[in-house]
């Protein structure tokens, strides 16, 4: 069901993040690491371009970022906030990935300074 479906993934280096990947790719989803202390206009440029669907992270870097988040089409999960949904939820969308299903989509900046999208 959500096979190669790009999950944008920001929340701080813990135990909740490796939790977090895990999740996503038991689901059969792609992960893509977002650092929150980019600028904002790169965030704004890494989600509108890989088309991610959800966006999880927590509820301070939501905040953060509150601006950028308004002008998305993806879903925001909040893991620390929207936890009683996430639990009500659990089960519904897990599905096995498969070993051809995308693992994850890494951006790197090129001398431009623009992101770069690799397929590889």
């Amino acid at each position: 069901m959500l096979a190669d479906t790009i999950v944008a993934l920001s929340v701080p280096r813990s135990l909740a993040m490796i939790v977090s990947v895990v999740g996503i790719l038991k689901a059969g989803a792609a992960y893509l690491p977002i650092d929150a202390d980019l600028p904002e206009d790169r965030i704004k440029t890494l989600l509108t371009d890989s088309g991610c669907r959800f966006f999880l992270t927590t509820q301070a870097i939501a905040e953060s970022i509150s601006d950028v988040l308004a002008e998305l089409r993806c879903q925001v999960v909040c893991i620390d906030a929207d936890w009683p949904k996430i639990l009500a939820a659990r089960g519904e969308l897990v599905q096995s990935g498969r070993p051809n299903d995308l693992a994850y989509l890494i951006y790197t900046s090129g001398s431009t300074g623009q992101p770069k999208r690799c397929d590889d």
